[in-house]
């Protein structure tokens, strides 16, 4: 699998309304953007009308903001239901030209980061702990993956993001597009650089999960019930960032501490009762993890899922 990287207005564009409307809240670049234009009622106003149809097509803007053109991507946006296409427009043009000036101040640092993670020597390595993370969800690696680079003021906080669509048809994807959120901007470090690859991985391995071939995805479905999601990013968690893949493949120097201690858990009623599961459930599973990839089996082998199933429900049974 080719992995290339790419730093885009369209990607941005979206990044930043998700920021300033707090569909997706990054503190530092609400404040930047406050500090530099001085957010008004007005702008609250269109911050609320774009986050009403944001939350209702999540993956379809996703995908069309980080798959396109920015004049392709807004025709795309064109065709939602109902009012829904000129409020989410609407918002996105009166935030328009602040938001690209905002985008261009920060592009150059953007662009330093891709051409560093395009040179890493550890790219190569990268590319063969995604194709043993697809083997292990028993998928079709696509023969390319673009990883967007979004702004990211937050120093060393980083994340990403895979709401994309695999470009192709599902179960034969020739394309898959993931973002990034890479950390510590003002340096391109080896340590910093093998931290965004080993991210970048995690959201590969989610399009992964969604390119299994439909009859495995029914049975992924019907063993994880209504928690598939917090057991597909704990399985995730065990492959990567800091885990067995990342160890396996270099892109990591020691465990990450989220595997080295019991994890407490907390009243259901506390913000962060299902982060804390999830690390729960990730911390259980490594060891089977470790041991399935050492034996080449696949998640849908051996009681692998139902296994996790019933890790989940012991752990929130207390």
């Amino acid at each position: 699998m080719k992995i290339r990287f790419s730093v885009n207005w369209p990607s941005n564009a979206l990044h930043i309304m998700d920021c300033i409307s707090g569909f997706r809240p990054e503190p530092g670049i609400l404040t930047d953007y406050d500090d530099m234009y001085h957010l008004t009622r007005a702008d609250e106003r269109k911050g609320r009308q774009f986050l009403d149809a944001r939350r209702r097509h999540v993956v379809a803007l996703d995908t069309a903001f980080n798959c396109n053109k920015y004049d392709n991507a807004l025709r795309i946006a064109a065709t939602l239901p109902g009012n829904e296409a000129d409020l989410f427009l609407g918002a996105m043009q009166h935030f328009r030209d602040n938001s690209y000036e905002y985008y261009r101040s920060q592009r150059e640092m953007l662009r330093r980061r891709a051409r560093a993670l395009s040179r890493s020597k550890k790219l190569l390595d990268l590319e063969k702990m995604a194709r043993k993370g697809f083997e292990f969800f028993n998928s079709s690696c696509p023969e390319e993956a673009v990883v967007h680079l979004l702004i990211n003021t937050s120093g060393g906080e980083y994340s990403g993001r895979a709401n994309i669509h695999p470009q192709n048809t599902i179960g034969n994807a020739k394309e898959l597009h993931v973002t990034l959120m890479p950390n510590h901007l003002e340096t391109s470090g080896k340590d910093v650089i093998s931290c965004d690859l080993d991210v970048d991985c995690h959201e590969f391995l989610h399009s992964a999960r969604r390119l299994v071939h439909p009859v495995q995805e029914t049975r992924f479905k019907e063993l994880t019930g209504r928690d598939d999601g917090i057991i597909e990013e704990s399985v995730i968690d065990t492959l990567c960032p800091g885990a067995a893949l990342s160890l396996k493949y270099g892109l990591c120097k020691s465990l990450s501490r989220d595997f080295t201690r019991e994890w407490k858990i907390p009243a259901v009623t506390d913000m962060d009762y299902e982060a804390i599961v999830r690390a729960a459930l990730a911390y259980k599973l490594y060891p089977m993890t470790r041991k399935w990839l050492q034996q080449g089996k696949t998640v849908f082998q051996d009681d692998y899922l139902n296994t996790a199933r019933k890790m989940l429900d012991e752990i929130r049974a207390g």
